[in-house]
């Protein structure tokens, strides 16, 4: 290890320790199986620093996403943190054969241990749990789900003034998974769920990361936030769990879901905004820096949506019931009709600079420059949201945040 540089040694001991000691269940998914099993038999191969080496040329590639990945490629870009340790181990793997293979003998035992705690959900052993059997028959749609769900509780109230959930275009897909009484604990890392005497408890906003991100709905809370709180109504209100969920107080949504519904963390990561990274002292996997998928994407969009509705703060405190909940729903909507407006715009303007660009392409060689037309140029109004960095999708990523109303 002398020959390493201190850098490079941390980045090989954290992602060991992440597979050794953390949960492996929160940064190893069902998908990555494949692909983690194909990294440690490489390591044990005969030319391990070859082959790992064009494994992260893969993944790192300019190329990667013209053309598709290899298995081992995809996991590495999705896993960084294992990307990185790779990079700096290889260079000794020639001096210390026995390296590559204690790193292949933890990325084994974190596939083994996945593995063996998923089985206990196989479908054979599916019919001893009504839950799950209810709610997770393979190929089950979306209707047929929220159809089950009506058919199980036919008195179960839509109204939001009587739920207090908001999620429009949602209907409820499944019960609630934790009652208002549940303490599970939440790990060791500190997040204050205060509550107050004086006013509210105050809302839950859930808001996708796309380029313009759109509020997906709100929870107004009757109690404390808490993970409990943020499982139930992503559990309700969407059929097909995302792919990563951002949170602040991430290791404790995880540490809920292993106790009572650890199925829903096959493929689901949950990660901790950029913002309050620092509260996080328990594992790298509850970092967005550590998906590679994560890079150029909005995490902080429930603070900025946050921002806005601060800003009615004065007003809400004011109103009853009905007022509260009716100023949030016309929030909701006149924020994502301007998140539409800008999507629209974007997608024109880009139209347009793309036709530009194929006429100017195609302009015969003997035209004169005054009659080519200029280069393809992308104007934006004053208004535009320039704060957003990357482009996401509404199915794979949504950030969740409790506004400071109270």
């Amino acid at each position: 290890m002398r020959t390493l540089d201190s850098n490079d040694v941390d980045h090989i001991c954290r992602m060991a320790l992440a597979f050794s000691l953390d949960s492996v269940f929160a940064g190893l998914k069902q998908r990555q199986f494949a692909g983690v099993t194909a990294i440690f038999e490489t390591l044990r191969g005969s030319e391990p620093r070859a082959h790992i080496e064009c494994m992260v040329a893969e993944a790192t590639g300019k190329d990667r996403e013209r053309f598709p990945m290899m298995r081992a490629g995809q996991c590495l870009v999705e896993l960084r943190h294992s990307k990185v340790a790779l990079q700096a181990a290889v260079p000794v793997f020639h001096r210390k054969p026995d390296f590559a293979e204690a790193i292949a003998d933890v990325l084994q035992s974190a596939v083994q241990c996945a593995t063996r705690f998923y089985a206990d959900f196989s479908v054979n052993l599916q019919a001893r749990h009504e839950y799950l059997e209810r709610y997770l028959k393979p190929g089950i749609s979306d209707d047929e789900m929220i159809a089950a769900f009506q058919m199980w509780y036919p008195s179960a109230s839509t109204k939001t003034s009587a739920t207090g959930v908001y999620t429009p275009c949602r209907m409820q897909c499944r019960a609630e998974a934790y009652d208002k009484t549940n303490k599970t604990p939440c790990g060791t890392c500190e997040k204050g769920f205060s509550s107050s005497d004086k006013f509210s408890d105050g809302v839950l906003t859930l808001c996708c990361a796309c380029g313009h991100p759109k509020i997906l709905g709100y929870v107004v809370l009757d109690r404390k936030e808490s993970p409990q709180v943020l499982i139930n109504v992503l559990f309700t209100g969407f059929p097909s769990l995302p792919r990563y969920l951002v949170y602040d107080f991430s290791c404790g949504v995880v540490r809920c879901a292993l106790v009572k519904l650890p199925w829903m963390l096959r493929d689901l990561s949950v990660v901790s905004d950029r913002f309050h990274v620092c509260n996080l002292t328990c594992s790298h996997f509850y970092i967005a820096n550590s998906y590679g998928e994560l890079d150029y994407k909005n995490t902080l969009v429930h603070e900025q949506r946050n921002a806005a509705i601060r800003k009615m703060e004065q007003i809400l405190t004011g109103a009853g019931h009905y007022g509260y909940m009716a100023l949030l729903c016309y929030h909701t909507s006149v924020r994502n009709s301007f998140a539409e407006s800008w999507s629209m715009y974007q997608q024109n303007a880009l139209a347009d600079a793309e036709a530009n660009a194929e006429a100017l392409a195609q302009q015969a060689p003997s035209s004169t420059r005054q009659d080519q037309p200029g280069p393809s140029q992308l104007i934006l109004p004053p208004s535009f949201d320039k704060c957003v960095l990357g482009h996401g999708k509404a199915s794979s990523l949504h950030s969740v945040s409790r506004s400071t109303l109270r």
